[in-house]
């Protein structure tokens, strides 16, 4: 019979977690807007445009109202630019510029 290894079940620390950024008409979002983004997916094809689909949550619970559908936050037309990548380990190099390590960029507007 073979013996049974007791591991940890965390990832080693080499990991990296994934991360995005979204700036809109040139204003990086606040923490608390980015807490309220329940998805982001970018769609690139050869045939078709480049196109990125947002989801936020819209409610504020303490407060009983809409959070963005009367602000001008992501209005058509505003400028809205995409990063995804990857936040670096502890202990990893950081990118000089951004803080991670591999970014994919895309800019709408």
């Amino acid at each position: 019979m073979a013996a049974s290894l007791t591991s940890s079940g965390l990832p080693a620390t080499g990991y990296y977690a994934p991360d995005y950024q979204i700036d809109v008409s040139g204003q990086q979002l606040d923490p608390g807007t980015k807490g309220d983004v329940l998805e982001l997916k970018v769609t690139m094809d050869l045939d078709n445009l480049t196109h990125f689909d947002l989801t936020v949550n819209n409610w504020d619970d303490t407060q009983l109202a809409f959070k963005y559908s009367d602000t001008s936050t992501f209005d058509l037309g505003n400028l809205v630019h995409v990063q995804m990548g990857y936040a670096p380990a502890p202990g990893a190099a950081k990118d000089p510029q951004k803080g991670y390590t591999v970014w994919c960029r895309w800019s709408m507007g």
